[in-house]
């Protein structure tokens, strides 16, 4: 795949891609290769999905695309890290609901509860043992993620260092699969709350003792935060949904699955598991597809299968 580290490249490479497609074919355009491939499974053969290198290159496209470009392309956007005011409400740019179009799938569409079923089908012998089994293995991985939000928000916030040197040899956020003696701290519960996590990420950032404090201090008030849905402070439905990104969800997972229950499963193989196990009957009631629907029939455009 080919990147653009500066934005008006991908917007450049956009045009042309816009000018070259058939008038009727639809051109969706979101954050990176993994969106692509999350979404391929709900849209037509003849859509063509193009990703951006991040949130910034596809709003950059957004607010530079002339009209004419625009009237028949769409927008997808992950929610993490706040979006401007007037972006929203926008009919050709969508937002995720959750914080990013991999936790969609996971909450929205369901797959994160029948990809644990299926995984731990095995590990015991009657169906409300494995139920039990997965809502537990959900319950500690969604938990070990929102932790792991909240805590790289609080850094953001504080203008601290996030950055680590990726196994693509890449700077990018600190990720859970980051953290020395993942598997160990996983089974011994040494992640059970945003000190515990601030901690382990600290030597991989530079963190000293003071900016651990700080950084723990900050998530917890966020924690407790009283959430506008519902007025209640630590609501998990809502911390989850604000903090919760889908890749760390998945690596929680993996984490859960390979520490407490002896099933090791590789992130692309967790990847492909979770598209598949995601449940086609609910796509018409996610918001994304929705708003992705209620585009195309404004445009006169099929977009969805």
């Amino acid at each position: 795949m080919v990147t653009f580290p500066r934005p008006e490249g991908f917007v450049q490479s956009l045009r042309q891609r816009r000018r070259a497609l058939p008038q009727g074919t639809p051109l969706v355009v979101v954050e990176g290769s993994t969106d692509r491939s999350a979404l391929f499974p709900y849209l037509v053969d003849t859509a063509q999905v193009v990703p951006a290198s991040g949130k910034d290159h596809v709003l950059r496209a957004f607010d530079e695309l002339e009209d004419h470009l625009r009237a028949e392309t769409v927008f997808i956007v992950d929610c993490d890290g706040g979006i401007e005011d007037r972006y929203k409400g926008s009919r050709e740019l969508v937002i995720t609901t959750n914080r990013d179009i991999e936790a969609d799938i996971l909450f929205e569409l369901n797959a994160l509860p029948r990809l644990a079923l299926d995984v731990l089908a095995g590990r015991a012998n009657n169906p409300s043992s494995v139920q039990a089994l997965a809502d537990d293995a959900l319950s500690q991985a969604a938990t070990l993620a929102t932790f792991i939000g909240l805590v790289h928000s609080a850094a953001i916030a504080l203008t601290l260092p996030t950055k680590v040197i990726g196994a693509n040899g890449r700077r990018q956020k600190f990720r859970l699969t980051d953290l020395a003696e993942l598997h160990h701290r996983v089974q011994t519960n040494g992640l059970r709350d945003a000190e515990a996590v601030a901690n382990a990420v600290a030597p991989l950032v530079g963190w000293d003792t003071d900016d651990v404090n700080a950084v723990s201090a900050k998530a917890a008030a966020s924690a407790q935060q009283p959430c506008a849905e519902h007025g209640r402070r630590g609501c998990s439905q809502c911390l989850r949904r604000a903090y919760c990104n889908g890749h760390q969800l998945v690596d929680a997972l993996g984490a859960v699955f390979a520490t407490r229950h002896g099933v090791r499963m590789t992130r692309p193989e967790l990847e492909r598991a979770v598209r598949l196990a995601a449940d086609p009957t609910r796509v018409p009631a996610w918001k994304v597809a929705e708003r992705v629907r209620d585009w195309g029939v404004a445009v006169g455009i099929q977009i969805l299968r």
